[in-house]
């Protein structure tokens, strides 16, 4: 298809068919040439792969929703162990008062686990658990034995007079309503399960009564003896110390006592 002469009277009309013969002529190529290659290549190719990797991207996009945080095991609600129920003897002294006594039974026998606090009084629970010195605002010495459930003896032990070795009798009510002060029984313990320590200003009386001095109180033979090797201004019974004794302090020196009043360290 020869290019018509730029001097020909028809010039640009024939240049316009012109134009329009050749982009025919490309159009057909470019269909022709496309259907081939669909044919021969494009048809036969696998987009599977490009299918996946664009899922791939449009999920990336999604926001990624928060893992159920695992339950902190400290958070949860922990059950409150069950409270051992409390087994309470209420325990009627010769004075007529009564003190409470947490106890349980081991063996078929009552066993102390706690006196309840009592104005005026002092405690002390024998190494056993089954005895309880109770001393009262009076300077009353009592003996309490728990022996199996809610059954109990109380004996007084109470030193109701001293006898001098003249015969002189110094009864305990009337000295102490002549000095409120003066100390008959004070600070009784058990050293074992057959024998109290207790602190006393007996035998002296008045002017004389200067020193304190360790008694013994033999719970079998219901007899009691003043250590008087064991004296001082100021005496306090301590803690038991097991197959020895129990500690006392006289004057800020420690001791160690035994059963019988002897000083073993």
């Amino acid at each position: 298809m020869s290019k018509p002469s730029i001097f020909s009277r028809d010039y640009e009309k024939r240049m316009k068919k012109r134009k329009i013969r050749i982009a025919l002529i490309i159009g057909v190529i470019l269909i022709v040439g496309g259907a081939l290659l669909y044919n021969f290549k494009i048809k036969n190719m696998d987009f599977s792969n490009v299918r996946n990797k664009l899922q791939a991207w449009v999920d990336s996009d999604k926001k990624e929703e928060p893992k159920a945080k695992a339950e902190d095991p400290k958070t949860q609600i922990e059950e409150k162990p069950v409270e051992e129920e409390k087994t309470f003897l209420e325990i009627e002294l010769p004075n007529k008062e009564k003190i409470k006594v947490q106890y349980e039974v081991e063996d078929n026998k009552g066993k102390v686990k706690e006196v309840e606090d009592k104005k005026g009084y002092d405690f002390d629970v024998s190494p056993d658990k089954d005895e309880i010195i109770a001393l009262d605002k009076n300077q009353n010495m009592y003996l309490i034995k728990l022996s199996k459930e809610k059954d109990y003896k109380v004996t007084d032990i109470t030193k109701k007079q001293y006898v001098s070795k003249n015969g002189t009798k110094f009864p305990k009510d009337t000295r102490l309503e002549a000095d409120k002060n003066y100390k008959w029984h004070a600070e009784p313990k058990f050293i074992n399960e057959d024998t109290i320590i207790y602190v006393s200003e007996l035998p002296f009386f008045g002017t004389s009564a200067t020193k304190e001095y360790v008694w013994i109180y033999d719970i079998s033979s219901k007899e009691d003896k003043v250590i008087f090797k064991l004296s001082g201004k100021k005496i306090d019974i301590g803690d038991i110390k097991k197959d020895k004794g129990i500690e006392v302090n006289i004057d800020k020196n420690e001791y160690i006592i035994d059963d019988k009043g002897n000083i073993v360290k």
